[in-house]
């Protein structure tokens, strides 16, 4: 897989617990989803890659982790907790602090750890739905791990056909307020908010396009209070501060 294509399923497992399960399964999901959205560590880091940078990398930027657990994960985790280099429970622990899909699998007779049993790191994952997979029910049961596996993915094509229609609306109010349609663009701004409340850019161009629209008459005190209500929650983008400050300070010079 290429670097810059990051998994969009991230299979964790431990090679002395699970290895043989863990490249079955990794070949029923590629041949279902395809190879470019499976990271399985050993086929998918290139030589020469920090290894635990692309770990790390892929399970942040995955939709959806796979927990093999088999009947020793448990026990090597006991073993290993002073161990900085446990990728296993490092790629879980990141997985659930950035709140991803995570599916525990159980492999054959293991059981799902209780959270008492678990680090404070990994104690969410004993709340996880788990998917049971034995070898003499493994088409069924994979076929259940995907169809899992495809509800989160719908969901996420589903999120990124929105967010791209979205974009293109977004550039349309750019450019209807580069044509000095500030009114046409605060209307579209208005009614893009009522889905998208808490978008950053969003909100920035509102408050441009509502104090374009209107610094020609004047702004009174509640009109300086929309257009900070939108400019503030802009602010908390980084990449949008500096632009965010520039017309606060812009309506500070001007009406204050």
């Amino acid at each position: 897989m290429n670097t810059s294509q990051k998994g969009r399923v991230f299979i964790s497992y431990r090679r002395a617990d699970s290895a043989a399960y863990a490249g079955r399964i990794t070949d029923h999901l590629t041949a279902h989803f395809g190879e470019d959205a499976i990271f399985l560590d050993v086929n998918s880091i290139e030589a020469g890659l920090d290894f635990v940078k692309v770990l790390e990398n892929a399970v942040q930027s995955c939709d959806v982790l796979i927990a093999i657990i088999g009947s020793q994960w448990l026990d090597i985790l006991n073993q290993r907790l002073g161990d900085s280099e446990d990728f296993v429970r490092i790629e879980i622990a990141t997985a659930l602090s950035r709140e991803i899909r995570v599916i525990p699998v159980l492999l054959d007779d293991a059981v799902m750890p209780q959270s008492i049993e678990l680090p404070e790191n990994l104690k969410l994952l004993s709340r996880r739905n788990a998917v049971q997979i034995h070898h003499y029910s493994f088409k069924s049961d994979i076929d259940r791990l995907m169809q899992a596996v495809e509800s989160k993915l719908g969901n996420t094509k589903e999120n990124q056909k929105n967010e791209k229609n979205l974009q293109l609306k977004i550039e349309e109010v750019i450019s209807r307020i580069k044509g000095r349609r500030y009114e046409d663009a605060y209307q579209q701004c208005l009614s893009l908010l009522a889905q998208n409340k808490d978008h950053h850019l969003l909100n920035l161009l509102t408050g441009i396009s509502y104090f374009m629209s209107i610094e020609e008459i004047g702004l009174e005190d509640e009109d300086i209070a929309i257009i900070e209500k939108h400019i503030n929650t802009a602010l908390r983008r980084d990449e949008l501060r500096s632009t965010a400050l520039a017309i606060l300070g812009c309506i500070k010079d001007r009406f204050l």
